[in-house]
């Protein structure tokens, strides 16, 4: 299977690039982990495959309009007011304001 045919056909069924997707997709798995304070940002970047934390923050900004650790600062404030709310309910919603979804 050639490189550029399988990119123009996932683009053309996803309405969005593999590079856009796999960026997304990792930045919404390193979002469900920000709810672990156990967990440091650099842990989250490494574990979502980004080796180099700032990259990581780059590029979470880009995608979330926040930084890292503000992101965080918002979901605990979020979680604190709403107990109710689960972290995949807040990120849902989150998504479905931001006109991106997986």
């Amino acid at each position: 299977l050639n490189r550029s045919y399988l990119c123009s056909l996932f683009k053309q069924h996803m309405q969005v690039s593999i590079q856009d997707y796999l960026i997304h997709y990792r930045i919404n798995k390193a979002c469900e982990m920000m709810g672990n304070v156990e967990l440091s940002i650099a842990d989250i970047s490494r574990s979502v495959g980004y080796y180099d934390a700032l990259l990581f923050s780059k590029m979470f900004k880009k995608v979330k309009g926040s930084s890292p650790k503000h992101y965080r600062v918002e979901i605990q404030a979020q979680l604190q007011n709403d107990s109710q709310k689960s972290i995949q309910q807040i990120e849902e919603e989150h998504l479905f304001y931001s006109g991106f979804s997986l």
